[in-house]
């Protein structure tokens, strides 16, 4: 059993961590604070609306470092949201994202403004788009945290960060910001939160008031402010699997008196560690370059869509994927595929329709490929075909692809 002075020694080191990594300083505070108001007068003097500061900066669950701050423009009339682009133009480096709802991005003294035009609602239950929604998230959150409760949130958010779990992105799959207060507000600490996670067996049901979900999904984390609304449905199987790995690790080495630092820092893949990893499976690497065009998020999704034809291309010519995956190295995206490097057959089997097919259908087969080449396999009709040689197959791929 753990000694006070262990436990104590752990704690120590999570607040090591809080302090130099993660909380921001009063002067880093300050500057903030005074870039934020500025833009947000210089909003003000273009804009009838109200204009919103919401986000992690709102609820000060923010890291120490921050660089984009959340400002939401509210709308009596879902009409007149059409002419905030317009009003915006006196900005120069006015970037518009195509999200559930257009919204835009300006670079101004350092920081990135997310500028969302949301619809000015009474009630959580009238929202239109779910960005409507955000300053009832904003007031739960304030409400409920208490500063020890939001410095646990930074150490939530750092923990899913270093280990790329962290947002709620399609290329991501991840856990949102507003998802992980939510923990933290039901479990009360970052620990508890790990302890949770830890012990479940999915689905993971978490609900504020007893309410129901209508669907279920690995964790079903019911929104206090729309409590019928499944939070974390951006949250995938495979993301769930790894964080509830690492806290189990994470509660292992807290156990065993073992530094936990190691689960606070960034783990970045470069192509030596690829080349390296690839050796030691025995693996035949595959790396693509590309750099990243338009919209990120949307560039990003159409990616994970593009991986997984390209890895059932692979399949289908009988090349088995050990791994693959994408990093982000500045502008640019490195793409990779390891080939289990098992000598294949230089045939392939090649299945036609069932032998009970028509006699048209079955003649039409036959005739393609020669009465002599085919046979009968499984109850359908195969002949047998050269399989495409692995290194000319992905550069194919690659080059349709990218």
């Amino acid at each position: 059993m753990k000694s006070e002075a262990d436990y104590y020694s752990y704690k120590k080191e999570l607040n090591y961590i809080l302090k130099h990594y993660l909380l921001p300083s009063k002067k880093e505070r300050k500057e903030l604070e005074a870039i934020v108001n500025n833009f947000k007068k210089k909003l003000e003097n273009v804009l009838e609306e109200e204009v919103f500061i919401g986000g992690s900066y709102a609820k000060d669950t923010y890291l120490k470092g921050k660089n984009d701050v959340d400002i939401f423009v509210r709308f009596s009339n879902e009409d007149r949201m059409n002419d905030l682009r317009e009003k915006l133009k006196v900005f120069r480096n006015l970037e518009i994202v195509h999200g559930s709802r257009i919204y835009y991005r300006v670079k101004f003294n350092g920081l990135i403004f997310e500028i969302v035009p949301i619809l000015k609602i009474r009630k959580p239950k009238d929202f239109k788009n779910i960005t409507d929604v955000s300053p009832f998230h904003v007031e739960f959150i304030n409400k409920k945290l208490s500063k020890y409760e939001k410095n646990e949130v930074r150490l939530l958010k750092a923990f899913c960060k270093a280990n790329n779990l962290y947002g709620a992105e399609t290329s991501i799959h991840g856990f949102s910001g507003y998802v992980l207060e939510l923990l933290i507000a039901y479990c009360g600490s970052f620990l508890n939160v790990l302890k949770l996670v830890s012990k479940s067996k999915p689905p993971l049901i978490i609900s504020f008031d007893k309410s129901k979900p209508i669907n279920i999904s690995v964790i079903t984390l019911l929104d206090p402010v729309q409590p019928r609304r499944n939070a974390s449905k951006s949250v995938s199987g495979e993301k769930f699997s790894k964080f509830q790995f690492l806290a189990k690790k994470f509660l292992l080495d807290v156990k065993n008196n073992r530094s936990i630092m190691k689960y606070f820092k960034l783990k970045k893949m470069t192509i030596k560690k690829l080349q390296s990893l690839s050796k030691r499976r025995g693996t035949k690497l595959f790396i693509k370059k590309i750099k990243i065009e338009g919209d990120s998020e949307k560039f990003l999704s159409k990616l994970n869509k593009k991986l997984k034809s390209i890895k059932s291309s692979l399949n289908k010519e009988g090349y088995s994927v050990y791994n693959h995956a994408y990093f982000l190295n500045k502008n640019e995206v490195i793409i990779y595929f390891e080939i289990e490097a098992l000598k294949l057959s230089k045939m392939k089997k090649h299945y036609g329709p069932p032998v009970s097919v028509d006699l048209k259908h079955f003649e039409e087969f036959i005739k393609k490929w020669g009465e002599k080449n085919v046979y009968v396999c499984e109850n359908r009709l195969c002949v047998d075909i050269k399989r495409k040689d692995l290194n000319v197959l992905i550069n194919s791929l690659f080059k349709q692809y990218f």
